[in-house]
């Protein structure tokens, strides 16, 4: 949190996931909540410039199953937990204090380190996070479908 706060902040909400974790009494522990940006509240060339982030096709997909089968090799796919949470910012983004947080949001903000849920440019930036940490890891980016290495 900085001493004075900047013009422009991006708004931000609560959602309730709904999960209810149980103790071995089956007895509610806790529920979960995430903090999300309202994206529509950030401005572009100012919040964010670049938003497009490639999702794999759906060729490449059946190509790589169909190796897979052909020469007899395992096949495995991984779920990465909170993604865009891992991803650092290119820009300087600021947000609204939360609803709940007992600061003054007229004085004060948050900026963000990395990114967070319903960002712009969250999808982006997981994107270039990974591919920097496949191709250092000796993985080369493939022409015709960025999302394959």
């Amino acid at each position: 949190m900085g001493s004075s706060r900047p013009q422009q902040t991006i708004q931000t909400c609560w959602n309730h996931l709904g999960i209810k974790i149980k103790n071995h009494l089956n007895k509610i522990k806790k529920y979960k909540a995430r903090l999300c940006a309202q994206g529509y509240t950030q401005t572009n060339g100012l919040d964010y410039n670049k938003t497009f982030a490639p999702t794999g096709r759906l060729n490449s997909l059946r190509t790589l199953i169909a190796h897979a089968l052909n020469d007899d090799l395992e096949f495995h796919q991984i779920n990465i937990k909170s993604t865009f949470l891992n991803a650092p910012l290119a820009e300087t983004v600021y947000l609204t204090i939360p609803q709940g947080i007992r600061i003054d949001p007229r004085k004060q903000c948050l900026r963000l380190n990395k990114a967070i849920y319903r960002l712009k440019q969250a999808p982006l930036s997981w994107y270039k996070t990974l591919k920097e940490w496949l191709t250092q890891s000796g993985f080369i980016t493939c022409i015709l479908d960025p999302c394959v290495f």
